[in-house]
């Protein structure tokens, strides 16, 4: 979307509990030509309730904004302006009047982007994007980025999961999901360090009967011949239990 010359984008919208609207993009309208995040509070009619921008000195973006279980917002996407160097996954948690509490940055030195952000269960964050091990996201060599992180944002899982040929070869785990245990090929007689997934570790296993006797739940391994690389799987139940 653009409009009165300066640049102008609104890449989420959702309805809040009030039956209003919380808008999240950005805008170069703030910050002498950098954008912004740029976030709208309207209510059912459409009217602006307020608006906020979040960012620093350099180019910010918002991808999404959810409304959280104490009526504040949760808002992502990513930033120039801090973090680890090129472009970082942003978090920002506001109240209810937008005003922020907090911020956090996750990343490399390459490009990292939040897209999706949603509040889970045990009241922390999940944050769905991709991630670059290259500054400037290189040869289009772009990886998918999941973070999960506790109620202040602390991230306690971040996992690249590898696309395109870089994926062939890679440690794989099977079956995934499963429903008694699974194995890595290759690797039966290790042993590995299971996590779930607020990060905290639930036991060390052979290569051959990872999760056995664990609840069904999503799972992660941590692969040490894969420094930084954390291996998903999937638990399931069984029928009739």
């Amino acid at each position: 979307m653009w409009w009165d010359g300066r640049r102008h984008g609104l890449l989420s919208v959702q309805q809040t509990t009030d039956g209003g609207c919380i808008v999240a993009g950005y805008s170069t309208s703030f910050e002498a030509g950098y954008a912004s995040v740029y976030v709208i509070k309207t209510n059912a009619s459409g009217d602006t309730q307020w608006t906020r921008t979040y960012g620093g000195a350099s180019h910010d973006y918002g991808y999404s904004a959810r409304q959280t279980s104490d009526s504040g917002y949760i808002i992502t996407g990513t930033t120039y302006s801090f973090g680890a160097g090129d472009y970082d996954a942003y978090l920002v948690k506001t109240n209810a009047a937008g005003d922020t509490q907090w911020t956090r940055t996750y990343g490399g030195t390459g490009e990292d982007v939040g897209y999706w952000v949603r509040q889970s269960a045990d009241g922390g964050y999940i944050i769905a994007g991709y991630t670059s091990p290259f500054a400037g996201g290189g040869n289009n060599n772009f990886d998918i980025y999941l973070i999960k992180t506790d109620a202040n944002g602390n991230a306690g899982i971040e996992e690249r999961g590898s696309s395109g040929q870089q994926a062939v070869g890679r440690t794989e785990a099977t079956p995934n999901p499963f429903a008694s245990f699974t194995r890595i090929p290759g690797h039966e007689a290790e042993r590995f360090n299971l996590y779930d997934i607020s990060g905290k570790m639930v036991g060390a296993y052979r290569g051959d009967r990872i999760g056995e006797g664990l609840s069904p739940a999503v799972y992660f391994i941590k692969l040490e011949a894969e420094p930084g690389m954390n291996l998903r799987v999937v638990k399931v139940g069984t029928h009739g239990r």
